[in-house]
């Protein structure tokens, strides 16, 4: 479980992954409402579902048990419970395989959307906005490449 002031391992590609969307986004909009913008990217594909496996299989174990998501942000909700349906899914297809491991994968494919509302994008947005400002010059050109810490690095 995590502790407070813990930050995910993901928390950095994750800020990198939404601060690009937005790039992109704000490269094809002739007149840019940050507002409006915010509410499009995250509601964009993400590369995959931003949770780490622990959680998400802690989650999807609960579920499975006859637990409830009850009190919990509406979009983590959403997330879960498609993570939860693609697990049963996948679960079908091999059921021979642990849930932590059919979890792990789910994680990992592409998302629907980024289950972050406009307000926590906009945070992380600026936050990594800010860090890269912060960085020599030579390093905010190779964060702002598409190829810079792939996520293909488990």
């Amino acid at each position: 479980m995590k502790n407070p002031g813990d930050t995910a391992y993901f928390v950095e590609e994750r800020s990198r992954q939404l601060w690009l969307a937005m790039r992109r986004y704000m490269a094809t909009a002739p007149l840019i409402n940050i507002h409006d913008a915010l509410c499009h990217v995250v509601n964009q594909p993400a590369p995959r579902f931003w949770v780490s496996e622990e959680r998400a299989s802690a989650v999807v174990s609960s579920i499975i048990r006859g637990g409830s998501l009850e009190g919990m942000h509406p979009l983590k909700r959403e997330m879960f419970e498609e993570i939860h349906r693609r697990v049963i899914l996948l679960r079908q297809q091999r059921p021979e395989s642990c849930l932590f491991e059919l979890v792990k994968e789910v994680v990992w494919q592409p998302a629907p959307k980024y289950y972050l509302s406009p307000l926590t994008a906009r945070r992380l947005y600026y936050h990594y906005r800010m860090t890269l400002e912060k960085r020599p010059i030579h390093l905010r050109w190779n964060a702002s490449s598409s190829t810079a810490h792939s996520s293909s690095t488990r």
